[in-house]
Formats: C-alpha cells, sequence, structure tokens
C-alpha cells in the first residue's frame, strides 16, 4: 500500500462520525479553498461552452460541486472509496453532473484535455520527489494549451513547529509516529518508527516545482496563518512556451 492510502480509514472515520467533508464544516459551501478559489476563477473568466475542468484529490468534493454549479464539465479523482462514495451522493442531491472516480493521481493516463485542473490540498500529501514531479508532469500534460492549473497546497515558513507524534524534517517532510505501513516507507528516528505524511516546502521550492515542470506562473500569492502553523501557497499557472 503506498503512503498516502491511508486517506481511506480516515474518511471512513469522517463518515461514521457524520462529517460530509475533510475539514469538518457543517456545509459544503465551506471549504477553506473557497476564498483562494472565488478569487482564480474571477481572474480566468467565465467558463467557455463545454469548458472542463478537473480536480485532484477531490475528498468528498465541495470544490467540484462548485464548479459544476459554476458550468463545468468536472471529473474528481481521489484515492479514497469513500471519499468518492460521499461526493457521488453530494452531487446527486443537489442535481449537479460532477462525475466522480477513484484513482491514483500520482499516475495519471489518458489523452484527455481539461481547460481548468484544481489542487485543492492534495499536493503536499505526496512526500518523495518522483511522486511529485510525476504528478506535476501529468497536470501539465492534462492542460488544454490555454488551460490553467489553480493550486492551493501547504507552504513552510520559519519557526514552523509540530508537536509529537509529528516531526517536521529539514527537506520538509512531516513524519508521523507510526508503526505501521509499507517497510519502504518507515523512518526510525531514535527507538521510534515513523511514516511520511506531508510534503511542507517554502514558497520558493514549490515555485521551483511548477517552473521545472514547464509551467508559467500567471499569479503567485502566500496566506501567512501564525508563525507556528503552514502558510497557503496559493498559484495559477499556464503550460508555458513548451512543445507538448
Amino acid at each position: 500500500m503506498k503512503y498516502y492510502e491511508g486517506h481511506e480509514n480516515a474518511y471512513r472515520k469522517l463518515a461514521a462520525e457524520g462529517h460530509i467533508t475533510w475539514e469538518k464544516k457543517a456545509s459544503l459551501d465551506d471549504f477553506d479553498m473557497r476564498p483562494f478559489l472565488e478569487q482564480a476563477l474571477r481572474q480566468l473568466g467565465p467558463p467557455p461552452p463545454g469548458a472542463r475542468a478537473l480536480e485532484i484529490g477531490c475528498g468528498t468534493g465541495p470544490v467540484s460541486l462548485l464548479l459544476a454549479a459554476r458550468g463545468y464539465d468536472v471529473l474528481g479523482l481521489d484515492i479514497s472509496e469513500t471519499a468518492v462514495g460521499m461526493a457521488r451522493k453530494h452531487a446527486a442531491e443537489r442535481g449537479l453532473a460532477a462525475e466522480f472516480q477513484v484513482r491514483d493521481v500520482v499516475r495519471l493516463e489518458g489523452e484527455d484535455r481539461y481547460d481548468l485542473i484544481v489542487d485543492g490540498h492534495c499536493i503536499h500529501c505526496f512526500v518523495y520527489d518522483e511522486d511529485r514531479a510525476q504528478l506535476f508532469a501529468a497536470l501539465r500534460r492534462l492542460l488544454k494549451p490555454t488551460g490553467a492549473l489553480v493550486m492551493e497546497t501547504m507552504g513552510r515558513q520559519p519557526g514552523l513547529h509540530f508537536e509529537p507524534p509529528f516531526m517536521l524534517d529539514d527537506e520538509g517532510v512531516l513524519w508521523l509516529e507510526h508503526p505501521k505501513g509499507n517497510p519502504e516507507d518507515l523512518k526510525r528516528i531514535g527507538d521510534k518508527l515513523y511514516h511520511p505524511n506531508r510534503r511542507i516546502r517554502p514558497p520558493e521550492d514549490l515555485r521551483g516545482e511548477l517552473l521545472r515542470a514547464g509551467f508559467a506562473i500567471e499569479l503567485e500569492q502566500v496566506e501567512e496563518p501564525v508563525k507556528t502553523e503552514p502558510l497557503s501557497y496559493q498559484a495559477i499557472a499556464r503550460k508555458g512556451n513548451f512543445v507538448t
């Protein structure tokens, strides 16, 4: 099992507790990325007829449902079968035609092309450089020539600190004390075993990942919380002047 597949257990617990979103909000219309997503949609302008949108890490569907309500033909992808089932239920309840599939977004295949791709707090779930580079390359490939990537992800700032059972290393990998998991992913620190949980990189490193993947950054901004918490790195990126 891949290190990021543990989200299925988390969503099963959320569903059992009666929550409808990862953030445990009371409404699907209230989600953390919404302010930046609304800003990005205003900047991008109304979708053209037949515009297609892809959301990676769709969870229970709040972002995808907003995009569908705004006129996009939406496909939401998530590793969690429970989350995808909840998203389908929410779409049906709202009478929206968004499609949801269980997929590993690190290994995206196919020849579909999208006017808009949204990462709402998914990319920071991928820890290893090769996984992240593969994902960024796939996202660029899946964009139409005039398409846009809208991204909001956790970023590192000076003073960022996590209490046990978490440990943040110098490479921005957030480790969670966990004696189980894929042996290849486990790391021994002292007398304890840790499992990779998140990758929290500073804004300049996140920018570098986008540029190395062939993106041109149209908008970039940082939302800073208190100094001991991750910041939010927000970007709108285009394919850049590269031949696909």
